[in-house]
C-alpha cells in the first residue's frame, strides 16, 4: 500500500514528467536547423622560401546545419586553407570558396566575409 502511494504521489509524478519532457526535447532538437557565425583563421601552405605573406588573420563565416551535425563536426577548430605556391610577388586576390574550408557535406556554407581576400607576397631580406 505504501508503494502504490509513492508512485501516485505528486512530487514523483512531477519529477517523472520533467524527465520525460527533457528526454523528448533532447531527442527532437537534434534535427533542428541552426545558423552559426564564426571567426576562423586563415592558413597558408606551400609558401615560397624567403617570402612573407601579409593577409587578414581571420575570416568570418556563416554556416548552417542540423544541431547534430554541427556538434559532430569540430567547427571551432576549422580554418581557411590556401595554397600559396601560385602566388606572384606583390598583391594577389583570392576568391574564397567552400573548398578552402573543409566542411562536411551536411553543413552548408552561407557566407564568407570577406569573400575576396587581398594577399600581399613580399620577399624576405
Amino acid at each position: 500500500m505504501l508503494q502504490a502511494n509513492l508512485l501516485l504521489s505528486r512530487p514523483f509524478i512531477k519529477i517523472n514528467a520533467c524527465l520525460i519532457g527533457y528526454g523528448l526535447w533532447m531527442i527532437l532538437s537534434q534535427h533542428q536547423i541552426i545558423t552559426r557565425t564564426l571567426q576562423v583563421p586563415v592558413c597558408f601552405y606551400n609558401t615560397p622560401e624567403n617570402s612573407a605573406i601579409n593577409a587578414p588573420d581571420t575570416v568570418n563565416i556563416i554556416i548552417q546545419g542540423s544541431k547534430k551535425s554541427l556538434e559532430r563536426c569540430d567547427i571551432y577548430n576549422s580554418s581557411i586553407h590556401i595554397d600559396a605556391s601560385k602566388f606572384q610577388f606583390g598583391y594577389n586576390y583570392i576568391i574564397l570558396e567552400k573548398a578552402n574550408l573543409f566542411l562536411p557535406d551536411e553543413i552548408k556554407l552561407l557566407n564568407l566575409l570577406p569573400a575576396l581576400l587581398p594577399i600581399q607576397l613580399q620577399k624576405n631580406e
